[in-house]
């Protein structure tokens, strides 16, 4: 079924056939109540207690051909980000922009019998900008940031924070050096030049290090900007009127700041494996560490979740690399304007569209709301 025919059929559910007994319903609110719908169907196929029949995901044939369009791959790299208690460390892997719910996880990692892996570490500079994106006056739009007048990112059709966050939008010639945070985290599959914790040497640059540490600005409109170029007095945004084309400068002056990246590099008598990990409650985490019978090993590791990362923990013989997971993914936001259709298997579409009738229904008082409920409930 089509975005267009998903439109007609939640106008004929509301409406029934020409007979207009309510007001016309806008495109923009059709795909608002087609999302939501969506997002109800997902979450009730995954989780058994949602629906009538206490099947949760791959639980039955028709819960595994409901997701089966969102299950996805990835393949994370982490980073070592420190000591939790004595004698055991945590890596960090980001977890992908579109990231869902997770289904399973393995981890790739270097096991060394008998020994202690190496620590190793490095310094970097690198300077700290909080750009609002909140116009100095209203109506101007953002078409550039600049090292002084050299060009950093620009566009003249003006720049939103998804813009700005996006790493190849910026000057090839500051690129390496430059790592945008937006309201959300950069994910693994961000393209950056670091090398992996098992090298010789520490290659870390801004990227990695936003990351893999860095708690993204709040504010979702402010761009946290971090660089490693030093030769500018300041970052400074232009913003013009789009009438006038009057430029209007704000400037940010550098502030520098410091870290020293520890990491731990690879034996030449470790295993490279890949081993299955299962998860640890956060009030648990310490006190399975310390029990010698249920502690993370280098076959059975332990793991936990926070923020938009997958922190994987280790003792002193083993630490992780990689980190492939198996997740469902976010859909793709229905949209008729820009032709963007339903992702979920063909013959979930019917579901959805009840369901967002029920929706409407129920948003607009109708008394067929409860008939309606009912066919929805007996759709399955």
């Amino acid at each position: 079924m089509t975005i267009e025919e998903m439109h007609i059929a939640v106008n004929l559910g509301v409406q029934k056939i020409a007979s207009f007994q309510v007001d016309n319903l806008l495109p923009q609110e059709i795909d608002h109540e087609l999302n939501d719908a969506m997002d109800a169907f997902i979450k009730q196929r995954y989780y058994p207690m949602g629906n009538k029949y206490r099947k949760g995901f791959e639980q039955s044939q028709k819960r595994i051909d409901d997701l089966r369009a969102l299950v996805v791959d990835a393949r994370l790299k982490c980073f070592y980000i420190g000591e939790t208690i004595s004698g055991f460390y945590a890596d960090r892997a980001p977890l992908p922009s579109d990231y869902m719910f997770l289904v399973n996880a393995l981890s790739e990692n270097y096991y060394i019998c008998n020994a202690a892996v190496d620590f190793d570490e490095e310094t970097i500079v690198y300077y700290t900008f909080n750009i609002s994106l909140t116009p100095p006056s209203p109506g101007l739009i953002l078409t550039a940031l600049k090292f002084d007048e050299a060009d950093l990112i620009t566009n003249e059709n003006g720049m939103s924070l998804e813009y700005l966050s996006n790493i190849q939008n910026y000057s090839s010639t500051y690129m390496a050096g430059v790592a945008p945070v937006g309201s959300n985290p950069k994910t693994s599959q961000s393209p950056f030049n670091s090398i992996l914790s098992t090298a010789s040497t520490a290659d870390y640059n801004l990227q990695v290090f936003a990351e893999t540490t860095l708690t993204p600005v709040s504010d979702s409109n402010t761009l946290m900007l971090l660089t490693t170029y030093d030769a500018a007095s300041a970052i400074v945004a232009h913003w013009t009127h789009p009438v006038t084309e009057v430029v209007t400068t704000v400037s940010y002056p550098y502030p520098a700041n410091s870290e020293t990246f520890k990491y731990r590099k690879y034996k030449e008598s470790g295993t490279a494996q890949k081993e299955k990990m299962s998860f640890v409650q956060h009030d648990d985490l310490y006190s399975l560490l310390s029990d010698p019978f249920n502690t993370t090993t280098y076959d059975k590791i332990k793991y936990t979740i926070q923020e938009n990362f997958i922190d994987v923990h280790s003792d002193e013989t083993f630490f992780t690399t990689f980190v492939d997971i198996k997740y469902i993914r976010q859909p793709k936001r229905m949209n008729k304007t820009l032709g963007v259709g339903c992702e979920l298997a063909p013959h979930t579409h019917n579901e959805i569209v009840e369901m967002a009738i029920q929706s409407i229904l129920e948003a607009i008082s109708d008394p067929r709301y409860n008939t309606q409920s009912r066919e929805v409930l007996g759709s399955e």
